[in-house]
């Protein structure tokens, strides 16, 4: 199993604190030529705040969908914007 990286980010979702984000690669298996790490931190910071739905549970993780993710004035699929805490 390809080892997922840790980063310390302190951001409020869905009124938890939370202080790292865990990124799976499995992104990189189809999108490595225009995704990563960094691109998906700078992701994650525009959800602080936030209030979402959580769709189902995984491993301990809570996971939701963000509707809208904008990047460099293109919008994302909510398909490929699946987020989890835990």
């Amino acid at each position: 199993m390809t080892k997922r990286p840790e980063y310390p980010l302190r951001i409020t979702i869905n009124e938890r604190v939370l202080t790292r984000v865990v990124i799976s690669q499995h992104y990189k298996e189809n999108h490595a030529e225009s995704i990563t790490d960094e691109i998906i931190l700078e992701l994650v910071k525009e959800l602080d705040g936030g209030t979402f739905v959580i769709e189902r549970s995984q491993d301990g993780f809570e996971c939701f969908k963000a509707d809208r993710v904008v990047y460099q004035s293109k919008t994302l699929s909510s398909d490929s914007c699946i987020i989890c805490f835990g």
